[in-house]
C-alpha cells in the first residue's frame, strides 16, 4: 500500500486533484505507515491553502503514533499559508505532546507559519 501511494506521488503533480483525492482516501488505513506516507504525499502534492488538505493533516494531528502525528504537522506546514493563525494553533495544542519529537516538530511549525515582520 505504501509503494502505491509512492506511485500516485510519482506519476501526480503538484495540485492534482485526483492524486490529493487518492492520498486522502489511504489516511483511515489501519497500518500507520500507510497514514505516515500519505501525508508525506499530500505535503507534496497539494497545494498552499489547499483545505482538503489542511483539514486531513489536521484530523491526523492526535493518531497515536508520534511518527504519523509528525508527517501530519510537516504536511500542515507545507499546506497553510503564512500566518494561518488555525493551522498555527493546531500545532500548538501539539506542544504539550507526549511525545518529544512531535513537540520539536510543532515549533518548527509555528516558527515557519508565523508571519515576518
Amino acid at each position: 500500500r505504501v509503494a502505491a501511494i509512492e506511485a500516485v506521488v510519482k506519476l501526480a503533480w503538484r495540485g492534482d486533484h485526483e492524486g490529493i483525492m487518492r492520498l486522502v482516501g489511504k489516511l483511515s488505513d489501519e497500518a500507520w505507515c500507510v497514514r505516515e506516507s500519505a501525508l508525506r504525499g499530500l505535503a507534496t502534492l497539494a497545494e498552499v491553502g489547499d483545505e482538503t488538505s489542511m483539514t486531513s493533516c489536521a484530523a491526523y494531528l492526535e493518531d497515536p503514533f508520534p511518527s504519523v502525528r509528525i508527517a501530519a504537522l510537516e504536511a500542515l506546514a507545507r499546506v497553510a499559508p503564512c500566518g494561518h493563525r488555525e493551522a498555527m494553533s493546531m500545532a500548538a495544542r501539539r506542544l504539550k505532546d507526549e511525545d518529544s519529537d512531535v513537540r520539536l516538530e510543532a515549533i518548527e511549525v509555528i516558527i515557519g507559519l508565523a508571519e515576518k515582520g
